[in-house]
């Protein structure tokens, strides 16, 4: 999902993300429909 630096690979994140990892990568949790 991610690259070495940091940066996000996609532009659209599609189903639902982890908590934990909402809170560790905040740019994920902002394109996220869903945080459970």
């Amino acid at each position: 999902v991610m690259t070495a630096e940091g940066e996000l690979k996609g532009s659209e994140i599609r189903g639902p993300v982890a908590k934990e990892a909402a809170e560790r990568w905040p740019r994920i949790a902002s394109m996220a429909s869903m945080i459970v």
